[in-house]
């Protein structure tokens, strides 16, 4: 099953018409590297196999309406949650030299959006700690919310994450779908490899993480390293039924 798994979603999924078997044997294919992952301590080999592979079904799509430039970062202003494995692959990107800075900027942000509901980070503009010059500083390590967060309008972007507008943001239909697919794959490889696979508020697990020199080998060893920070708002993904069956067809 592994070779055939990892056939079906060869060069990237299908954008325009996503196969629910293809969701399934991707998350087949993240548990097997969520399982190397385990073995080798490290969750490198998980996470550079899910933006490589996330890297190519983008590809598809066709980006030349995007306004997403370097240097554009309205969005980085925003309630972002995301899984503990991109949370410490993010710290990964940080050279030696800039983890005191990185860490004083992540404990003013955490002092200043703990607490804090996406609602009322609707209408603060509280940038992301590891923004410089408006420009992502652990790029190559983004998570996947960042990955799939495009428009094609900038200015709209700057009325709605700057001055609260409740426009709705054009250009992010099969971005938007494919952060799902990718999203379900994953927690649904987490959960079955036995890891804690919820998401977590960004700023405040980053905090936690930047500070405890053994949280990637502890999680892996299967300890919850974030038990008092805020999760996703929208719950477990696996309360919905359709997510659930899809998770039980991927492991019976």
């Amino acid at each position: 099953m592994e070779s055939a798994d990892k056939a079906a979603i060869a060069g990237g999924l299908n954008v325009t018409r996503p196969d629910i078997s293809q969701i399934i044997a991707l998350m087949r294919v993240f548990n097997q590297y969520a399982m190397q992952s385990i073995k080798e301590k490290s969750i490198n080999v998980l996470m550079d196999f899910l933006y490589s592979h996330l890297s190519a079904t983008l590809q598809k799509l066709d980006n030349s309406k995007h306004a997403c430039r370097m240097g554009c970062s309205f969005c980085c202003t925003n309630w972002v949650t995301a899984s503990i494995p991109e949370i410490l692959y993010v710290l990964k990107a940080i050279p030696n030299d800039r983890i005191a800075h990185i860490r004083t900027e992540i404990v003013t942000a955490t002092q200043t959006t703990a607490g804090k509901s996406p609602e009322d980070r609707r209408t603060m503009v509280t940038p992301c700690p590891l923004l410089e010059a408006s420009t992502c500083s652990i790029y190559e390590n983004r998570p996947l919310v960042c990955r799939t967060a495009v428009s094609n309008d900038a200015a709209l972007c700057e009325r709605v994450y700057f001055d609260a507008s409740i426009e709705k943001i054009s250009g992010t239909f099969h971005h938007y779908g494919i952060k799902g697919i990718y999203g379900l794959a994953l927690v649904g490889a987490l959960k079955k490899a036995g890891l804690t696979h919820n998401y977590f508020e960004y700023n405040s697990a980053l905090n936690v993480a930047i500070n405890a020199d053994t949280a990637e080998i502890d999680w892996l060893s299967g300890k919850d390293i974030f038990p008092d920070v805020a999760h996703d708002p929208e719950g477990e993904m696996f309360s919905s039924s359709w997510n659930q069956k899809i998770y039980e067809d991927a492991f019976s």
